[in-house]
């Protein structure tokens, strides 16, 4: 994708689903003069075709500030806390977020069940979850799609926090086990 050859400008770009990057120093910048409502990065690498798992955070902040309608986010295997801790501070109009990458833990996901996003699907499948960040649920009141990949032990927590949580209307996708 070579952004500075459009046709169009930048700020018509509604939705941009990207599965490989090659991340230059005005990529996000760039990104940044779209108004995005989806948004959908896999994958980034570096000049020489070597996979980035780590950008500067400020780069996020940067095109997170900028998108005020952004609906839809799915993030690939360089997402990490501190990305989500962005999301949950500045992504204030998100209903689909969905997280592949295993740099993501309960403590960054719980802020962003407290946060105020009315969030309605999250996949978090791919995430290193340990299962604490649910006790946060019931802070998320739209959320009625969950997708983790949890053993069965993991499961039938979650199961036990929904319920008392009154949340039986969450709908659980396990990657690994069915939900009983």
């Amino acid at each position: 994708l070579l952004l500075d050859k459009l046709d169009s400008p930048l700020n018509s770009i509604s939705k941009l689903k990207i599965s490989n990057l090659i991340y230059g120093p005005k990529t996000f910048l760039i990104f940044s003069q779209m108004k995005l409502k989806t948004f959908k990065l896999e994958r980034i690498f570096d000049a020489f075709n070597k996979p980035i798992l780590s950008l500067p955070i400020e780069d996020f902040e940067m095109v997170f500030t900028k998108w005020k309608d952004l609906k839809s986010i799915s993030l690939g295997n360089f997402c990490n806390d501190n990305i989500v801790y962005k999301i949950a501070n500045l992504c204030k109009s998100l209903k689909k977020i969905i997280l592949k990458s295993e740099m993501v833990s309960d403590f960054s996901i719980s802020a962003l069940f407290k946060s105020s996003i009315p969030i309605v699907k999250i996949d978090l499948h791919c995430c290193n979850l340990d299962g604490p960040c649910f006790e946060d649920i019931f802070e998320s009141p739209q959320l009625s799609y969950l997708e983790v990949s949890f053993d069965e032990y993991k499961l039938k927590c979650l199961k036990r926090i929904l319920e008392n949580y009154q949340l039986n209307h969450i709908k659980v996708i396990n990657w690994k086990y069915e939900l009983k």
